[in-house]
């Protein structure tokens, strides 16, 4: 099975191909060799400041994972892609948590997932990115890596963003995930369902998404109150120790 993929060096340190590897041979291993060429395999992006990553951001993650899973595609990773300290920046004024930090609380949380992982190749590019481009080089770097799979990538986003931006189109010919909360009175989410291109645009819904606000938890932990459950345990102990 080696022969379906490439050397894994370059690049290697900004987009950690490691458990998409693993995992796409394990997937393979269970196939029967005719039917190696039907199999379809998936990975997930999310862009974002992640000043902090919390439970909200890896629900999202999960629900996407497990919408394509009951459509038979293997889900082999997902990568967390924290934006550039220049955008941050601006967005969040003295808010604002360098790249270094962020990197590190996003990979404490990656740390105690088997398929999620972080790429810093936005951080360490000279200036912002905007996310298309960086869901396109992410794409070209799988296909790049793993010539002979089918593969795809699909960003991750929640509704405001797909409304903002009007990803119900896709993006740029990749697909698009957003999730929602079910129930939640967005009609300019269902106009984007009535208007998007099939197969490229997905929208779903959870009862159990948990609204989080990377705003309220930096109050929380400025002012010393709980966290409670809307971080994982290490990366807001790394929180508390840098703000």
């Amino acid at each position: 099975m080696l022969k379906f993929f490439k050397s894994m060096e370059p690049k290697r340190e900004l987009v950690p191909l490691e458990k998409i590897s693993h995992n796409i041979k394990l997937a393979l291993e269970k196939c029967e060799p005719d039917m190696i060429k039907y199999e379809k395999f998936a990975v997930l992006i999310c862009t974002g400041s992640f000043s902090p990553v919390h439970v909200m951001h890896l629900q999202i993650f999960k629900l996407a994972r497990k919408f394509l899973e009951s459509k038979n595609i293997h889900v082999v990773g997902g990568f967390i892609s924290p934006s550039h300290d220049r955008y941050v920046s601006n967005k969040l004024l003295k808010d604002a948590i360098r790249a270094e930090h962020r990197i590190k609380m996003c990979q404490l949380v990656c740390a105690q997932e088997d398929w999620l992982d972080v790429s810093t190749w936005e951080c360490a590019q000279p200036g912002f990115t905007n996310f298309p481009s960086v869901v396109r080089f992410h794409g070209s770097v799988l296909a790049s890596h793993f010539p002979d799979i089918n593969i795809e990538l699909y960003y991750v986003c929640g509704a405001d963003l797909a409304v903002n931006c009007f990803l119900n189109r896709g993006l740029g010919g990749l697909k698009v995930i957003t999730v929602r909360r079910h129930g939640v009175d967005n009609s300019d989410v269902d106009e984007l369902i009535r208007t998007g291109v099939d197969g490229y645009f997905y929208v779903v819904e959870s009862d159990s998404l948990i609204p989080v606000s990377s705003t309220e938890i930096r109050r929380r932990v400025k002012s010393k109150e709980p966290l409670d459950d809307l971080m994982n345990k290490e990366a807001s102990d790394y929180l508390r120790k840098i703000v």
